[in-house]
């Protein structure tokens, strides 16, 4: 129970989104070449990843869509001269839903694969996702964040529209 607990967390704190999954890119790909894989789990982990794939873009074009309606609701809610409170908890809640949504999605993903190991590949894949995770932690964090920098490189942060 704990080592499922383990890769819960695991799988939360990798960030993955359907969108990677679109661009055809598995960010555990690395960790799971480094585990001796039976041709058939390669196999179902490659049609996994296509499935992925293809629900991946359906939601990237919808997530687009609910993003530039995010964006104009946004705008509308700062450009009017009274702030709407109720209107601003609405707008949080469904940023909210669609982030829930996409975790769970991220979290089904690497479920089916974690089922497709056996017992002792799942154990080697959880320490391999803490080294990786380690090294991470070691650099500062993951690469590429988003966010405006500033001429030396600063996170300014950014308004959220």
């Amino acid at each position: 129970m704990k080592a499922k607990a383990l890769v819960v967390a695991l799988c939360c704190t990798l960030g993955v989104a359907a969108p990677v999954f679109a661009k055809g890119q598995m960010p555990m790909g690395k960790v799971l070449r480094q585990l001796d894989l039976t041709e058939e789990q390669k196999t179902q982990i490659q049609q996994l990843r296509n499935e992925q794939r293809e629900a991946g873009q359906t939601q990237k074009d919808a997530m687009t869509t609910a993003r530039e309606a995010h964006k104009a609701a946004m705008q509308a809610l700062m450009t009017n001269p009274t702030f709407d409170e109720d209107e601003a908890a609405r707008l949080i809640d469904e940023r909210n839903a669609h982030q829930k949504a996409r975790s769970l999605e991220k979290m089904r993903a690497h479920h089916a694969v974690m089922q497709v190991l056996t017992p002792q590949q799942q154990t080697q894949f959880i320490e391999l996702m803490e080294q990786k995770m380690e090294k991470q932690k070691e650099r500062g964090g993951k690469k590429g964040k988003k966010g405006n920098k500033g001429e030396k490189g600063q996170n300014l942060g950014g308004s959220g529209f």
